[in-house]
């Protein structure tokens, strides 16, 4: 699951998506076909992906700009993946985890905001696991390969979380 460019790749499709007039990323062309498949897989994919990072991050500029940086990513792959879905979930979900901590979020006043205000007391990765597995319901080897933890590591976070978010004290 670790096949995506991690640098340089904010200059291929520069244009934030699907559509965009990027495709000569840092490994050079992509087919035109292969852009065009990838592209509606990533279309069909995009509202799971911005509902999980919108559940991360807590904020609609902060999915987006996570779902924009999966997209780059995956436009400039090598390859494509036999399973885009876990692939895109785990690479939008360490997007949203590295928005969170490149920046505090401001919430967005919402019906959300009981909710967004509890998950506020969990620590980036423990906010991933619990968004994972309890809203999304993803197991736990899933969750590793998203988070880069092993299954045990995202077992005790999960129960950290959960802890948290019972006693309503401060994580992090």
């Amino acid at each position: 699951m670790r096949g995506f460019v991690t640098e340089g790749a904010g200059a291929a499709g520069a244009a934030g998506g699907p559509g965009g007039t990027g495709g000569c990323g840092v490994l050079g062309p992509v087919r035109r076909e292969e852009r065009t498949a990838r592209a509606r897989e990533f279309e069909e994919l995009r509202p799971l992906l911005f509902a999980i990072a919108y559940r991360i991050t807590g904020s609609v500029a902060g999915a987006g700009d996570a779902v924009r940086e999966t997209w780059l990513r995956y436009e400039t792959a090598p390859a494509r993946p036999e399973a885009p879905k876990a692939l895109l979930s785990a690479v939008v979900t360490r997007a949203a985890v590295e928005v969170l901590r490149s920046a505090r979020p401001r919430w967005e006043r919402s019906h959300d905001a009981a909710a967004f205000a509890l998950l506020e007391r969990l620590s980036p990765l423990e906010r991933a696991v619990f968004v994972l597995c309890d809203v999304f319901g993803f197991g736990f080897d899933e969750i590793a390969a998203a988070v880069e933890r092993s299954p045990e590591a995202c077992r005790e976070l999960a129960v950290r979380a959960r802890g948290h978010m019972e006693d309503g004290g401060q994580a992090w």
